[in-house]
């Protein structure tokens, strides 16, 4: 007698095809409902719009394909949200032009590599960031204030809004993305992979006690374990360690802890420096490693 399994109605070919597209389908749409759900600002905007390094990382490594994905899927997160079907329509339309044009610009127009192995690679993505933000706000606010979501005088503040959420969400998850899911220029030895954990573990403790606690207000202390990242464990360390106090910040401010109590745009202004700083500081530290190892 012949038994059956599960996996025996799986088609795997199917599924390798397909994989990607329902993976990023489905990242976008948990992360960007969990985002809107506990950090709105102005309702359909956040602190951090985490979606929107996704979406470009995606394209970027990926190819310009996966533009249907994130257009439906921010769609189906800004509908389900409770915005109109055309403000949704607009805010996908735009959120996608932001991932397709930074890509585009990244590939076509510089010579970025994922890497960060290189000065331009960080000063590259800042600009693509803040640049990219502008499409997507401008389009999103528009849509919003013609499908009668937002006032006009409304959207000129959710045009603000998107706009820093967007390019921070950029920075703070595109290069751990990138990088991540790029081969690394050096091989770690067991000890170095010691050292990024203790690292990473450095760096959350920090970022706890200068954010959970309200007798805290130095904010720089976390500057110590992240230019121990930058310095020791190179670009996929520093992403790690940014990703981990971008997360850290964001909750305690929402939860009503911390030195911005109540203050999103300082938080988002602290987030914005201390991203770009330690990202422009790794590349510089990699750039030089590089040349030592060629010469």
């Amino acid at each position: 007698m012949t038994r059956f399994t599960i996996f025996d109605y799986l088609n795997f070919d199917y599924l390798k095809r397909y994989g990607l597209e329902a993976g990023l389908f489905v990242a976008y749409v948990v992360i960007g409902r969990i985002e809107l759900g506990v950090s709105p600002v102005d309702t359909f905007a956040t602190l951090f719009w985490l979606p929107a390094g996704i979406a470009l990382s995606a394209l970027f490594l990926y190819g310009y394909r996966l533009w249907p994905v994130i257009m439906l899927a921010c769609f189906a997160v800004h509908f389900s949200a409770g915005a109109g079907l055309m403000a949704s329509l607009g805010m996908a339309a735009g959120e996608t032009l932001q991932a397709l044009g930074g890509a585009y610009f990244l590939k076509r127009y510089t010579d970025f590599d994922p890497r960060f192995a290189k000065l331009h690679d960080s000063l590259w993505l800042i600009t693509v960031a803040f640049m990219g933000a502008a499409i997507s706000s401008t389009i999103g606010a528009a849509s919003m204030w013609l499908g009668g979501t937002v006032s006009a005088g409304g959207a000129g503040v959710l045009w603000s809004s998107l706009w820093i959420g967007g390019a921070l969400g950029i920075l703070i998850t595109a290069p751990l993305v990138l990088k991540w899911l790029s081969s690394p220029l050096f091989k770690r030895t067991p000890l170095q992979y010691i050292e990024l954990c203790a690292v990473i573990a450095t760096v959350l403790a920090t970022a706890v006690f200068v954010f959970w606690t309200s007798d805290t207000h130095f904010v720089y202390y976390l500057f110590i374990p992240l230019t121990w990242a930058a310095l020791r464990t190179g670009p996929r360390g520093i992403t790690l360690a940014l990703f981990v106090a971008a997360l850290t910040a964001m909750s305690s401010t929402i939860a009503g802890y911390g030195p911005y109590e109540g203050q999103g745009l300082y938080i988002q202004i602290f987030v914005g420096i201390m991203s770009a700083l330690f990202l422009i500081l790794t590349s510089i530290v990699e750039e030089r490693k590089k040349s030592q190892a060629l010469l």
